[in-house]
């Protein structure tokens, strides 16, 4: 396994502890490396509080490690002002040269947009790393983007002769 590939994967399992937590917000696992060595994670925890690339920029025991460092995301920084800032500006700020990217965002309103904000300021961006994991963390956020509408999950129960329930006796 490459390392690039080793360090997409402590970001999904980062990711994944968002669970439902994050819900309407994607699930999102970043990690940050500087010389093979991990300085610091973050996911996004829950809607409305900080996104996984900021948490892990802030958790940086020393911030001048940030410089020339990696970051590995599991989805394409977003671009825009919600309940947060703008990661891509975070990102920028930090001096980070490397971000790897497992999937672009499928939102309009980031999609393709959070990348080529990073290559606009020099710093070197690899997507598509780990891909289908990454897009496994969040099928209700890209399906309801690529097919826009919900994502929807049934159970019925029915007896033998397709009914719902047994005729009252």
């Amino acid at each position: 396994m490459q390392l690039d590939e080793r360090f997409m994967k402590k970001a999904i399992e980062l990711a994944e502890k968002g669970g439902r937590n994050t819900y309407r917000n994607p699930r999102v696992g970043a990690v940050i490396v500087k010389n093979n060595r991990i300085i610091a994670t973050g996911y996004h925890a829950k809607f409305g509080e900080k996104h996984a690339e900021r948490m892990a920029i802030d958790h940086c025991a020393h911030p001048e490690e940030l410089h020339d460092s990696t970051l590995y995301v599991t989805l394409e920084p977003c671009t825009h002002y919600g309940k947060q800032p703008p990661c891509v500006q975070a990102i920028i700020d930090s001096g980070i040269k490397r971000v790897v990217i497992g999937q672009l965002d499928p939102n309009p309103i980031v999609a393709h947009k959070g990348a080529a904000i990073l290559k606009a300021h020099q710093i070197d961006v690899k997507m598509n790393c780990l891909t289908s994991e990454a897009e496994s963390l969040n099928k209700h956020y890209n399906y309801f983007y690529r097919h826009k509408k919900p994502y929807i999950v049934l159970k019925q129960a029915l007896s033998l002769d397709g009914k719902i329930a047994a005729e009252q006796r």
